[in-house]
């Protein structure tokens, strides 16, 4: 069951990984700075929580592995509203331009 829940630990955290890269790459100057930091740090605890085990000898517990499952999840979900770039809530809304 060990080898079993590592291996399912680092193919989640390798899809999390990889759609929080992928919407890095289309977020610019007009998205707000909070969005690109939340998707940083679900990148880095990802690909710590998938190398970890594997890189040092450890077992996998049920809670690393039900979190790492439902953060997947939740990435999964929110697939549609990326797909066509930046979902229009994180974007920054312009100021005032009073004198």
């Amino acid at each position: 069951m060990s080898a079993l829940a590592i291996l399912v630990n680092f193919l989640a955290c390798c899809g999390i990984g990889w759609a929080c890269y992928c919407r890095l790459v289309v977020i610019d100057d007009t998205i707000q700075p909070r969005v690109r930091w939340q998707f940083l740090a679900k990148f880095a605890g990802a690909t710590v929580a998938g190398w970890v085990p594997l890189l040092w000898p450890q077992h996998i517990e049920w809670a690393i592995l039900c979190l790492s499952g439902a953060l997947f999840v939740s990435m999964l979900l929110g697939v549609a509203r990326w797909r066509r770039g930046p979902p229009r809530d994180t974007k920054t809304i312009p100021g005032d331009l009073q004198p």
